[in-house]
């Protein structure tokens, strides 16, 4: 699955990512998006926890 990519139900293309500099700046974007989505989600939980704790 890395490097492909696939847009084509909403009616575009699909294909293969081949230049390297490429892969390597979506490999980080990537990875951003889930150190993001982790520290959401740890956040989220303890704002929970905290507010269940005080009722």
């Amino acid at each position: 699955m890395l490097g492909h990519y696939d847009f084509s139900e909403s009616g575009g293309e699909s294909g293969t990512v081949d230049a390297p500099a490429d892969r390597e700046a979506d490999t980080r974007y990537a990875l951003r998006i889930t150190v993001f989505s982790v520290v959401a989600a740890a956040v989220l939980t303890g704002a929970i926890y905290l507010l269940a704790g005080a009722l």
